[in-house]
């Protein structure tokens, strides 16, 4: 969003509290009746161009005019609304993002800055499947467990049907232990009472 009354960033001209209006071939404050902003979205048949030489009001050089989109101040900004629409951060978060960037000698393109964004995303994901992987490593060990446990001794239903048969088997020992108990205790009896 830009004022093309005074050429700042952030509100539009019917917003502007700007008492003056600037002009965006020159920079310079002077009556755009007669004076035309070379700012091509915003002709204006009825003026006439701006005489002085162009200076842009941001960079304070003299090689384009205020109104131009390729001013390396307006393509920041730029940056900074793509920035902040992006990662749906607050625009003082987003400027800082850029802003750092430029200031520690990087370029600060947007793709840069959308890169950058994305590898401390992926990091932070990378992180957070770590920390997971090494949360589930004992359930995975635990599942390894119970996993070589079914293969050694079945699932739960041949479980079942082993502990039938076991009891089965325990049943008819029993019978037969006593069977045998009951002889053993007759030929007690007959040992201790030969008359009988």
């Amino acid at each position: 969003m830009r004022c093309y009354r005074c050429w700042e960033f952030g509100h539009t001209g019917s917003r502007c509290t700007s008492p003056v209006q600037i002009c965006g071939n020159c920079g310079e404050h002077h009556q755009l009746e007669t004076a035309m902003a070379t700012d091509e979205a915003h002709p204006a048949a009825s003026r006439q161009p701006c005489p002085d030489q162009q200076q842009c009001k941001f960079c304070k050089t003299n090689n384009h005019p205020t109104s131009i989109r390729k001013c390396p101040l307006y393509l920041k900004e730029v940056e900074v609304q793509r920035v902040k629409v992006d990662r749906g951060i607050t625009y003082p978060q987003a400027r800082k993002e850029v802003e750092a960037l430029s200031g520690s000698g990087q370029s600060s393109s947007f793709a840069r800055v959308a890169s950058s964004s994305k590898d401390q995303e992926i990091q932070e994901l990378r992180k957070k499947v770590s920390e997971l992987q090494a949360a589930a490593k004992p359930k995975q060990t635990s599942i390894g467990n119970r996993l070589e446990a079914i293969q050694k001794n079945g699932t739960i239903e041949d479980l079942v049907e082993k502990v039938a048969s076991l009891t089965q088997v325990v049943s008819k020992l029993q019978e037969s232990i006593s069977v045998k108990d009951k002889i053993i205790e007759k030929l007690r009896d007959k040992i201790n009472n030969p008359s009988q």
